[in-house]
């Protein structure tokens, strides 16, 4: 699955970067490698669950704020990428 992210900036890392993930709880700030990173979007894998309008995914590494999973809207999420 692959949700939608807002660059922060190049990370720590001379592979990584900064970005922002819009959750329900408000934006959490992910170091990710690059190369997860798709135009736009970061693959998060399957969705654990799914509720009303949101889906609770896996994070691609610890956020900022130590969540590992985060409930994420579905209008954050590229529709072709949710699994059947």
């Amino acid at each position: 699955m692959l949700v939608r992210y807002k660059w922060v900036m190049a990370g720590p890392g001379p592979s990584e970067a900064v970005i922002l993930v819009d959750t329900l709880a408000g934006p959490e700030e992910v170091i990710v490698d690059m190369t997860i990173l798709k135009e736009g979007s970061v693959d998060v894998g399957e969705a654990i669950t799914r509720r009303n309008e949101a889906f609770l995914v896996e994070l691609p590494r610890e956020a900022s704020s130590g969540r590992m999973r985060a409930w994420v809207h579905e209008d954050n999420i590229i529709k072709d990428s949710i699994a059947a």
